[in-house]
């Protein structure tokens, strides 16, 4: 605690000498949080708001559980349906499903860590998007990605069975309080990655950090830096900063869940991380 005041003292001060640095980051950090984040995450935190008092997706849940508790070893079904959204709407909105099923008491404490362990990823329709950007072979991407959810997900899975027990009929749902009370939180949730983001913005900023590890702490602007490199280190960097996710995504997820054990789940992201961006280079280099 006394080092982080440190460092915070040191930002502040070189602030007061820096002032246009803060306002630069201030605004293009809020444009990029206006213009890509809030059309994209506010209405998918909704729609997961609505979504978690949807009855329809237990059955579908029900319908998958057997094949993927014997490939990833869940034991709940809203797991099922939790594993297919997280991978199709990505981080910090998958968490958001994943917290709303511990609330809903669908998932228990470690069935929720352990999802948040292998399902924090970035959106699909972005993954793409960067993989085409920089030529990434997509279908190795994707395989590798899928082995390592896989490993993540079987050995930090509960080892204890669990019985799934039909749920007891649920109250009917008032859309209109959902919707408003769905705003109100979510309104904060994304204040709360601006500040992230701003704060992350600065810091890197003020420190004139390398973009070749730009990314690692904030992805969305840090990977298109990365397109003047050569690409024998864009195989390597996207791959592994794809996996990694970033410092600010980190925190983003953190302040949905603030019970994960972050130490782990920095583990776990660093490991899935060199060792995608590892096979992507060595393939790269083989050919």
């Amino acid at each position: 605690m006394p080092m982080l005041l440190f460092i915070l003292c040191i930002i502040f001060i070189l602030l007061l000498f820096h002032p246009e640095i803060s306002a630069t980051c201030v605004i293009t950090t809020s444009t990029i949080w206006l213009n890509k984040l809030v059309p994209i995450l506010f209405p998918s935190f909704i729609l997961i708001d609505f979504l978690s008092k949807n009855t329809h997706l237990e059955q579908i849940a029900i319908s998958v559980f057997p094949l993927f508790k014997k490939i990833f070893k869940i034991r709940y079904y809203s797991s099922a349906i939790i594993l297919i959204l997280s991978f199709i709407c990505g981080s910090p909105a998958s968490t958001k499903f994943i917290k709303n099923a511990l609330d809903n008491g669908d998932i228990d404490e470690k069935e929720a860590q352990s999802l948040l362990y292998s399902c924090s990823c970035l959106s699909l329709p972005y993954t793409l998007f960067i993989l085409r950007l920089f030529h990434i072979f997509i279908p190795l991407y994707f395989l590798l990605f899928f082995l390592t959810v896989l490993c993540i997900m079987r050995l930090t899975s509960s080892k204890k069975k669990t019985p799934n027990k039909k749920k007891q009929k649920k109250e009917k749902t008032n859309y209109l309080s959902t919707f408003f009370s769905s705003i109100q939180t979510n309104t904060t949730i994304l204040f709360s990655i601006l500040g992230i983001m701003i704060f992350f913005n600065i810091l890197l900023t003020l420190f004139h950090c390398n973009k070749t590890i730009y990314c690692y702490f904030e992805i969305l602007n840090g990977q298109h830096l990365l397109l003047t490199l050569p690409h024998k280190y864009i195989l390597f960097l996207i791959p592994s900063s794809l996996s990694f996710l970033g410092i600010a995504i980190h925190l983003q997820i953190l302040s949905v869940c603030p019970n994960l054990n972050y130490k782990l789940f920095f583990l776990i992201r660093f490991i899935q991380s060199l060792f995608m961006g590892s096979c992507f280079f060595l393939i790269g280099f083989l050919i």
